[in-house]
C-alpha cells in the first residue's frame, strides 16, 4: 500500500463486492434449502440427511 497508494480504494472497493456477493450466494442457499424442505418436505440445512 506505500508503494501503490493509488491502489487502496480499489482494492476496498473489490472486498466490498464480494462480501456482498458472498451474502447473496448465502441467501441463495437458504432459499434453494427451503424449497426442498417446502416441496419435498425433507431438510437438507447444514448439510443433513434426513
Amino acid at each position: 500500500m506505500l508503494e501503490q497508494p493509488r491502489y487502496i480504494s480499489p482494492g476496498q472497493e473489490v472486498i466490498l463486492v464480494l462480501q456482498n456477493l458472498e451474502r447473496i450466494g448465502d441467501l441463495a442457499t437458504n432459499i434453494a434449502e427451503d424449497v426442498v424442505l417446502l416441496v419435498e418436505g425433507r431438510s437438507i440445512k447444514h448439510g443433513g440427511r434426513a
